[in-house]
């Protein structure tokens, strides 16, 4: 949250540096052995990917997670798509 608040080429780089981490926390917490964190830290990455306005990356996230949870990645992804047509909009 330090990234959102810092804001500017600083913010963006603290937010690169947690989807890094986030990553590699990942491979430690794997869907087969520790579904629950994966499912966190899968949903942290996918909203890091949302802040830094990659929404082709925060779907990615949001998408591999739905088997576990339909209903809330249904509604982020339909957010997302939105957010994503809105800022192609005002290119």
């Amino acid at each position: 949250d330090q990234g959102s608040r810092t804001g500017g080429e600083q913010g963006t780089a603290l937010l690169a540096q947690a989807v890094t981490a986030y990553r590699a926390a990942l491979e430690i917490y794997t869907k087969k052995d520790l579904p629950q964190d994966w499912a966190s830290t899968q949903n942290y990455l996918g909203l890091l990917y949302e802040k830094l306005n990659n929404f082709d990356k925060a779907i990615e996230c949001f998408e591999i997670m739905r088997e576990m949870f339909p209903e809330y990645v249904e509604g982020k992804v339909k957010e997302l798509k939105s957010k994503k047509r809105s800022s192609n909009g005002k290119k």
